[in-house]
C-alpha cells in the first residue's frame, strides 16, 4: 500500500473495543472482523458470514453453496445468501459470477433494492449494471419516490475543507428520508452510476435542467436539491423539491445554525421534506448523530469511495467512528470494506 500507519488506535465499536493495528492498513480488517460483524438475519448463513468477514472467501462460497441447495428456504433467506455469495465473488475478482448471483436475486425479487451500506462497492456496481442491461435502472412507475442530489458548496469560510460535505449532507438526508416507509429514496450511488454513464465529470454539479433530466431517467417523482453556505462558525442549508414531470419547484426549506450542530440542521430539512412528500406527520428525530468533524471525515470517505479508493475511504470512516463512536453509518461502511481490504493485503504478500 502507498500509505503506512505507524500508530495504534483504541476505539469503541458498540459493546466491543476494537484495537486498530500498526499496519499498512488503517486497521487490519482480517483481525478486526469479529468486531465488525453484525448479527445474521438467518442463522443458516452465519458460518458463511464468519468466513466472509474473515476474508476466507472460498470457504464462505462452499458454505453458501450448501446453504442455497436447501429446499426449505424462503425468498428472503435465499436473497440473503445470494447477496453474500455475490460479495464473495467480488472479493475474488469474479465479476461475471457476481453478476449471476445478482441476476438470480432479481429473478426472485424483481423490485429488490440493495442497501449501499451492506455490500462491497463492486457488487453495487454490478447490480446497477444488471438493472441497466435489463432496462430496470429506473424505478417502477407510480411509486412515491425522491432522489437527493449532492448539495452545492457556496461557503465563504473554509470552502475547500467544506467541499466533501456536498456528499455527506446528501447522504445524511437520504438516511433521514429513508426511515419512512411511505416513499422510496434513490441511492446516491445509483445517481453516481448514472452520472458516469451519461459522461458528466465528477466536478460537475447538476443545474436544475440537468437534474430534472437525470430524475426522469431514473423515474424519480421528486428531486431534493440545494446547497449550503458556511460563514464563520455559522452554516445555512437551503433546499428545494422539484417535480421532475413539470420542473416545478413545489417546496422549499432553509435551516441555519452553528457548524457544531450540523446534524440537527439536516433533521430540520429532511423531516419537513418527508412530511410534505408523504402528506402526513412523521416520527420524531432520527437517532443518527455525529459531530461536525465526524461528518466531515465520513463525507471524505464517501468521496474516496466515489473515486474507487477503498483504503483511503476506510481510513476516513475509521476517523469518523473514532470521533463519534455512535456514528452507525461510519461503522457500517467500515464493515462493508473490511473483507476487501483484508483480501488486498493477503494478495500483496
Amino acid at each position: 500500500m502507498s500509505h503506512r500507519y505507524a500508530r495504534s488506535t483504541l476505539m469503541r465499536m458498540g459493546p466491543v473495543v476494537l484495537v486498530a493495528l500498526v499496519s499498512t492498513l488503517p486497521a487490519r480488517p482480517s483481525l478486526a472482523a469479529q468486531q465488525l460483524q453484525a448479527p445474521s438475519t438467518s442463522e443458516g448463513i452465519k458460518v458463511a458470514e464468519e468466513s466472509y468477514y474473515g476474508a476466507l472467501f472460498e470457504q464462505a462460497i462452499r458454505h453458501l453453496n450448501d446453504y442455497l441447495a436447501r429446499q426449505d428456504l424462503i425468498n428472503a433467506e435465499r436473497v440473503d445468501g445470494l447477496k453474500l455469495l455475490g460479495s464473495c465473488w467480488i472479493a475474488l475478482g469474479e465479476r461475471e459470477k457476481a453478476r449471476a448471483a445478482v441476476e438470480e436475486i432479481l429473478a426472485l425479487e424483481p423490485d429488490f433494492l440493495i442497501d449501499p451500506d451492506t455490500v462491497p462497492p463492486g457488487l453495487l456496481q454490478v447490480y446497477f449494471r444488471v438493472l441497466d442491461d435489463q432496462g430496470k435502472l429506473a424505478l417502477r412507475r407510480g411509486i412515491r419516490s425522491v432522489a437527493v442530489l449532492d448539495l452545492t458548496n457556496s461557503s465563504v469560510t473554509a470552502r475547500d475543507d467544506m467541499d466533501p460535505l456536498r456528499q455527506g449532507l446528501a447522504d445524511a438526508m437520504i438516511t433521514c428520508l429513508a426511515a419512512d416507509t411511505c416513499l422510496v429514496v434513490v441511492e446516491r450511488e445509483r445517481l453516481e452510476y448514472l452520472r458516469k454513464e451519461i459522461g458528466l465529470q465528477r466536478t460537475s454539479e447538476f443545474d436544475q435542467e440537468t437534474a430534472v433530466t437525470v430524475g426522469k431517467l431514473i423515474a424519480a417523482q421528486l428531486l431534493l436539491m440545494g446547497g449550503f453556505t458556511r460563514i464563520g462558525d455559522k452554516v445555512r442549508i437551503d433546499v428545494r423539491l422539484v417535480r421532475t414531470e413539470t420542473s416545478q419547484v413545489v417546496w422549499t426549506q432553509s435551516a441555519e445554525g452553528t457548524i457544531a450542530k450540523i446534524f440537527a440542521l439536516v433533521e430540520k430539512i429532511a423531516k419537513p421534506a418527508g412530511e410534505f412528500i408523504c402528506q402526513r406527520p412523521l416520527p420524531g428525530p432520527s437517532k443518527q448523530d455525529a459531530s461536525y468533524q465526524a461528518l466531515l471525515a465520513y463525507s471524505r470517505g464517501l468521496d474516496f469511495l466515489d473515486r474507487g479508493e477503498m483504503n483511503e475511504a476506510y481510513k476516513s470512516f475509521q476517523v469518523a467512528l473514532e470521533t463519534s463512536p455512535d456514528f452507525e453509518k461510519a461503522r457500517r461502511r467500515m464493515r462493508q470494506l473490511a473483507p476487501l481490504l483484508a483480501s488486498q493485503q493477503t494478495g500483496e504478500r
